[in-house]
């Protein structure tokens, strides 16, 4: 099993960009590519793709 972390930047249920940014953990079983759902979820949303990457650079230890 993997997991994998990253940042997307967040739309509406239109498709249109939102000023936010999502923090998103992935677990991949060992069968990846080759199953039909990928457990994902957001961790945190964000005003900028800098803040979610410093964010997850600290997994999210440091307080404000």
């Amino acid at each position: 099993m993997k997991v994998v972390r990253y940042i997307k930047q967040l739309e509406d249920e239109f498709g249109n960009d939102l000023e936010l940014w999502g923090a998103y953990e992935e677990t991949r079983k060992d069968n990846y590519p080759n199953v039909d759902f990928i457990d994902a979820k957001l961790l945190k949303t964000f005003p900028s793709p800098y803040h979610a990457r410093n964010w997850m650079e600290y997994d999210g230890k440091r307080t404000d």
